[in-house]
């Protein structure tokens, strides 16, 4: 038998939202407060007269840090899955194929063995599943790593949270991002600059304590 105390509170972390939405009807049913980091399904819970807070996704330091040394054995990487014949599988043949070796796809990583990865490239390469948000590119900037991903849905606002072309590259097919990850790679400083901006912006703002801070006192981000 579960008991509750009546001060006690059930807060509902939707965390892989939009795609696990439908499995979160029933969880955040009796929900006191509902945190999403999907502003379409912020916007549903809001409709619903629930309370809920839009979070974002955010980033632990302790896991995803700069490397120490300049030793980047990888010029492009990624953690992601991909089931066959979906479009991130089209994405990473046609990568895999074009760049050879140079383009390392590794998953189902725990911990520091995901920030080990990141920090072994140049370049970490998203395309999303579902048209969603994914920490990976707030992870992939805390390494201090140049991060290209697909161009989402207006709905999502990745647009409004990282400056494209100054903190974030963004593309619409896979032979644009295959030119994207060919000029960056070969204009060192231009990437490391952009780099440099996507990490000061999830340190300033996207990070585990930002985010406990901001649910606990309400304090939006800076």
């Amino acid at each position: 038998m579960l008991f509750r105390s009546p001060k006690s509170k059930l807060i509902v972390d939707c965390g892989d939202e939009p795609q696990t939405f439908h499995y979160n009807k029933e969880r955040t049913q009796n929900a006191d407060l509902i945190l999403t980091p999907d502003v379409e399904c912020y916007l549903t819970y809001k409709s619903q007269k629930k309370n809920v807070i839009f979070t974002s996704h955010w980033t632990d330091p302790n896991i995803f840090y700069p490397s120490l040394t300049d030793y980047q054995p990888f010029d492009v990487v990624t953690s992601m899955y991909g089931d066959n014949y979906s479009e991130r599988e089209k994405y990473t043949s046609y990568l895999q194929e074009k760049l050879g070796d140079s383009f390392y796809l590794k998953n189902n990583l725990k911990d520091i063995e995901n920030g080990d990865l990141y920090r072994n490239g140049k370049i970490v390469f998203q395309k999303s599943r579902v048209g969603e948000i994914t920490r990976r590119i707030f992870e992939g900037m805390s390494c201090q790593k140049l991060v290209i991903t697909d161009r989402l849905p207006e709905i999502r606002q990745l647009n409004n949270i990282f400056v494209e072309n100054e903190e974030i590259i963004f593309y619409d097919n896979k032979e644009e991002a295959l030119e994207k990850i060919h000029y960056y790679l070969t204009n060192n400083e231009e990437r490391e600059k952009i780099a440099k901006k996507g990490y000061k912006k999830v340190m300033d703002c996207f990070t585990t304590k930002n985010y406990i801070e901001y649910v606990i006192t309400g304090k939006d981000y800076d």
